[in-house]
């Protein structure tokens, strides 16, 4: 009778149920990221060699238009200097927003970001050349953080735009798709992506029109 009893009693650990779904969550959220990975390498690597550009070529004209635009971020007032920035970063916005609605926009969509950034590293050495450490103080204090955001703003429209192009892509080949994204998700997100690039940009010419004499880097 008391090992029947000792039957009964006994505790047995039972083993902690793993769902599949689990094990693949951390993988497939990596595997969702690559194209914003990869976008990212792409313009860190854009930045580099567009500073390396600006020291090995002698291209009269763009150092002239990078020059141009410096001394309006330098001299320039609130608004002058907005629209500066606006202009720049809208020219690069639109552009990917294009390629974006094309059904090969999948294999272009890299090509904003990485201009970008060949136009940020091209500035930088610029700055660095003319105005050595005043010239770095400048980026780094000023332009560096609203490039960081605005850059990465782009990036995830970039993103964006490979799925929209993959879904036309989709729909043009009479395939069937399950894709959760439609015109209407991809205008709200990039109406999102501009307003927060419009924030900055905003942010950063007052803190150019604030700060920027004070720096006294001519």
């Amino acid at each position: 009778m008391s090992k029947v009893i000792n039957l009964r009693t006994k505790r047995y650990k039972s083993k902690p149920i793993v769902h599949k779904d689990r094990k693949n969550y951390n993988f497939n959220k990596l595997y969702g990221e690559k194209y914003k990975l990869l976008f990212l390498l792409i313009s860190i690597l854009g930045i580099f060699v567009g500073a390396i550009c600006y020291k090995i070529t002698d291209n009269s004209q763009l150092i002239q238009v990078i020059a141009e635009n410096f001394t309006i971020l330098n001299n320039g007032n609130f608004k002058s200097i907005f629209i500066l920035l606006l202009k720049l970063d809208l020219i690069y916005f639109l552009i990917s927003f294009f390629i974006g609605t094309s059904f090969v926009g999948a294999v272009l969509s890299f090509i904003p970001s990485t201009l970008k950034c060949l136009y940020i590293g091209y500035l930088g050495g610029y700055l660095y050349n003319e105005f050595e450490l005043k010239g770095v103080l400048f980026c780094l204090l000023l332009l560096y953080p609203c490039f960081a955001i605005t850059t990465t703003a782009l990036i995830f429209a970039s993103n964006e735009n490979v799925y929209m192009s993959q879904y036309i892509y989709n729909c043009l080949n009479g395939k069937s798709t399950t894709d959760n994204i439609s015109i209407r998700l991809y205008l709200l997100r990039y109406v999102l992506l501009f307003t927060i690039i419009i924030a900055c940009i905003t942010v950063t010419a007052f803190l150019i029109s604030f700060i920027g004499p004070k720096i006294n880097i001519v």
